[in-house]
């Protein structure tokens, strides 16, 4: 048997996710099962998983609940309880457990609020000519 490297690059592997991925950047807490604690950054997210960059190890199926860095909100909601599903050189993949969770509605509403927003400056400036 060869020894290769789970990949994480979507383009390569059969995608399963439900929602829209939309490709961010934030800075999270981990704290897996058994006691595993890191710090990582969501590189993408959706409505039922994400992509994790992380030096932090956890095995496939292990629980993970990611920290976001919300502000003005409750423990509950700066919490996503997910499963490990896949992992990469990177990090690794979740699957939440809930549908979606509080923390990751907010997030993605506002990431794909600044996604339209770019998007919104970048048409105006080529209408432009700048």
């Amino acid at each position: 048997m060869l020894d290769q490297e789970p990949l994480c690059d979507t383009e390569k592997t059969m995608e399963h996710r439900w929602g829209r991925r939309v490709a961010v950047d934030i800075p999270v807490r981990l704290v897996g099962e058994p006691g595993a604690i890191g710090t990582g950054r969501l590189a993408d997210v959706s409505i039922t998983g994400a992509l994790v960059h992380t030096q932090l190890q956890l095995p496939p199926l292990a629980l993970v609940e990611v920290i976001l860095p919300l502000q003005n909100a409750s423990n509950d909601m700066r919490a996503a309880r997910g499963c490990v599903v896949r992992q990469c050189a990177e990090g690794f993949g979740v699957e939440w457990c809930d549908l979606p969770p509080g923390a990751i509605e907010t997030l993605l509403r506002t990431a794909m609020a600044e996604n339209a927003r770019d998007e919104s400056d970048e048409t105006s400036r080529a209408s432009s000519g700048h």
